[in-house]
């Protein structure tokens, strides 16, 4: 089983260059435990952040 705190979900979502270390735990669901604190402090970063706009 992995578990993958919140800093690791948001260096994967904004592709920083830790993101590579979380890629394969990340790429298997069935391994993965997600902690309910960790959606929500992810969720929370997210929300806050202003959305990029695409080109």
């Amino acid at each position: 089983m992995n578990l993958v705190d919140s800093s690791g979900w948001l260096a994967y979502f904004a592709d920083e260059p830790n993101a590579q270390h979380f890629a394969i735990p990340l790429s298997q669901p069935d391994k993965l435990i997600v902690p309910s604190v960790v959606v929500y402090e992810v969720a929370k970063v997210i929300l806050r952040k202003p959305a990029r706009k695409m080109q």
